[in-house]
């Protein structure tokens, strides 16, 4: 039956959804911030960088969420979606957003913005620290402070959290990279064909 495929169907379309429109958020804000770095002024609004073609309310709701953000701490940002790379980890990533709170003489921070319902997931923890580590490695330079900005995609309202013991959360990291490691050789083990010696 035709309505039983549509309910099926219906949590993978949600699932995809949510993926591509966080997709677009993080492509706008990345215009935004890239705007802001090249003129030095911040933008009359973070909604002239949605196209009329993909105003959605979510991308409304989290466009406005990151120019409040940026206002209420002063933000600036200094670089946008960098390329990071470890090659002893065998990672490559891509940073949101490194900048400045509190102006142009502020604490240099790590920004990862995201646009799930919650900001709480381990993982997001786990890659922040990742991103930390690689960035710190092949620049040299040391953010004071890690944060995770979730923007909502309802009310135009954010939610930071600051992430602690960058040093300890990323030997976490690490150590949840290798049991990752070991999850894929037993995966691969398991599909071999088994044979029995006689």
């Amino acid at each position: 039956p035709e309505i039983i495929e549509k309910a099926k169907q219906e949590p993978v379309d949600v699932f995809e959804d949510a993926g591509s429109i966080g997709s677009q958020i993080h492509g706008f804000a990345d215009k935004y911030f890239q705007q802001l770095i090249e003129s030095g002024v911040k933008p009359k609004s973070a909604l002239d960088f949605i196209p009329d073609t993909e105003n959605d309310i979510r991308s409304v709701s989290a466009m406005r969420a990151l120019e409040r953000f940026v206002e209420e701490y002063n933000y600036v940002p200094v670089a946008s979606e960098i390329r990071v790379y470890s090659e002893r980890l065998g990672l490559a990533g891509t940073l949101d957003d490194v900048g400045l709170v509190g102006g142009e003489m502020g604490d240099l921070i790590l920004l990862d913005l995201k646009t799930s319902n919650y900001i709480t997931k381990i993982s997001f923890a786990y890659q922040v620290a990742i991103y930390y580590k690689m960035f710190k490695d092949l620049t040299e330079l040391k953010p004071k402070e890690c944060f995770i900005l979730r923007l909502s995609k309802v009310d135009g309202t954010y939610e930071l959290k600051n992430l602690k013991q960058m040093y300890k959360l990323g030997n976490f990291a690490k150590h949840l990279l290798k049991v990752n490691e070991g999850n894929q050789f037993v995966q691969e083990m398991f599909k071999r064909p088994c044979l029995i010696l006689k």
